[in-house]
C-alpha cells in the first residue's frame, strides 16, 4: 500500500507451488488487494489476456526463466506497473516494460512498516467486508480465452467453514500442498488449514 496500491487493485501471481505463493496471496488479501492466480502452464498469450482483462497492476513470478518467457507479452501491458521476482534478481534482466523488483526487498520493507504501523495494517485487514472481492480465478482456456470468476470473501469463508465442520482436521494434522495454487480447490484448503490451525507442506513436484 505504501507504494501506491489502492484498495481493490489486482495483484497477479504466476509461480510453481511454494510457500511464497501463499505469503503473497495472504499479504495482498490483508491489504484488501484481490489476487489473480495464473497457472504455471498458461501460455504467454493467455497470460497477457489474463493480466490485461484483470487490470493487474502488480505481477509476482517465481523465476528468471519465466521472466524471459513472458517478457515479450509483458511489454505491451499499460496497467502493469512492476514485476516482483521470488527468486534472487538476475544479473541481467530482460526488458519487461516496467521495473523488476525483488520480493525479498518488499518483504523487508513490509517488516519495517508493520513494526511502525501494525494497528493501521490490522485495521485495514479487519475492515474487509463479506461481499468484497477476494480473488479472480481464471479458467484454463481450453475452450477459448480464459474466463475469470469473481469470488468474494464470503465465498472463501463459507467453503472453509463448511468443510471444517465436516472433516476432523486440527492443529495436530499436516497436509501436502501440491496442486497449483491458482486452482481454487488448493487455495481454499490453504485457508482451511489456517482456519483449523494445521500445517501445510509445499511440494512443487511429487517424486515418482
Amino acid at each position: 500500500r505504501a507504494r501506491g496500491m489502492q484498495r481493490g487493485d489486482r495483484v497477479a501471481i504466476l509461480a510453481e507451488v511454494r510457500g511464497d505463493w501463499a505469503r503473497v496471496d495472504l499479504a495482498a488479501l490483508a491489504a484488501r488487494l484481490p489476487t489473480v492466480g495464473i497457472y504455471p502452464s498458461t501460455r504467454p498469450d493467455q497470460v497477457e489476456h489474463i493480466l490485461r482483462h484483470s487490470g493487474a497492476r502488480l505481477l509476482v513470478v517465481d523465476s528468471a526463466h519465466r521472466l524471459e518467457t513472458l517478457a515479450p507479452v509483458l511489454r505491451g501491458l499499460p496497467a502493469l506497473e512492476a514485476v516482483l521476482l521470488m527468486d534472487p534478481l538476475p544479473e541481467v534482466a530482460p526488458d519487461l516494460g516496467c521495473p523488476l523488483e525483488s520480493l525479498a526487498a518488499l518483504v523487508e520493507a513490509g517488516v519495517v512498516r508493520l513494526a511502525q504501523e501494525e494497528e493501521a495494517v490490522l485495521a485495514e485487514a479487519h475492515g474487509a467486508g463479506p461481499d468484497d472481492l477476494a480473488t479472480l480465478v481464471y479458467t484454463s482456456g481450453t475452450t477459448g480465452e480464459p474466463k475469470g470468476a469473481m469470488l468474494s470473501q464470503r465465498n472463501l469463508f463459507s467453503v472453509s467453514e463448511t468443510v471444517a465442520s465436516l472433516l476432523d482436521f486440527g492443529p495436530a494434522d499436516r497436509s501436502i500442498v501440491y496442486l497449483p495454487l491458482a486452482h481454487i480447490l488448493q487455495r481454499y484448503t490453504l485457508y482451511l488449514g489456517m482456519r483449523v490451525g494445521s500445517q501445510g507442506w509445499y511440494l512443487g513436484e511429487i517424486p515418482r
